[in-house]
């Protein structure tokens, strides 16, 4: 606020039409100062100062009226400002929420994909009797891949496709899902 009104009150200053009163600086024999409005005793030395007079009465109500609207206005922008603030804040915590539950959507989907390809794999190692079936079933898929690359013909290794497990797994972790494998 005070910086406010010493803003406006230098305008006033600047505007206004300043008259000069006349003082004397009076020195006595003694060394000793006076300061008046009449010319000094002849004893004493003389030297003329001028006073200038402040702005009227009604240039510091204008002075102090255009400071308080400059105070309100700059009041009224920052409010405005915080206002816009907040408004971006929220703006920007409702597009989080929104990602957040587009996230979670993700994983709950790719999670019940991922275990019924589990559940999957597991089951077709068991109906084989395999003495891995115990491991992940990334690890069962990876050995009966290793098993079926020694026995299989070029063509048949260039036109193999990738368990669909595999893609899950990746999207999962792309994602940062939280899922047991």
């Amino acid at each position: 606020m005070n910086r406010y009104v010493l803003t406006s009150l230098v305008i006033v200053f600047i505007m206004s039409n300043f008259s000069h009163a006349q003082v004397y600086k009076c020195t006595d024999s003694k060394g000793k100062i006076t300061y008046q409005e009449k010319t000094c005793n002849v004893n004493s030395e003389q030297r003329a100062i001028k006073i200038r007079e402040g702005p009227s009465k009604e240039k510091i109500e204008e002075a102090i009226e255009k400071a308080s609207f400059i105070k309100k206005r700059a009041e009224a922008e920052k409010a405005e400002k915080a206002k816009e603030a907040e408004n971006k804040y929220l703006k920007q915590s409702s597009v989080k929420e929104k990602e957040k539950n587009k996230k979670e959507s993700i994983c709950k989907e790719y999670i019940a994909r991922y275990e019924a390809e589990k559940e999957k794999v597991i089951s077709d190692c068991k109906r084989r009797r395999e003495v891995y079936c115990k491991e992940t079933p990334i690890k069962i898929l990876k050995i009966q891949r290793h098993i079926w690359m020694r026995t299989a013909s070029d063509n048949e290794i260039k036109g193999y496709k990738r368990p669909i497990i595999f893609d899950y797994v990746q999207t999962l972790k792309n994602h940062k899902c939280k899922f047991k494998e």
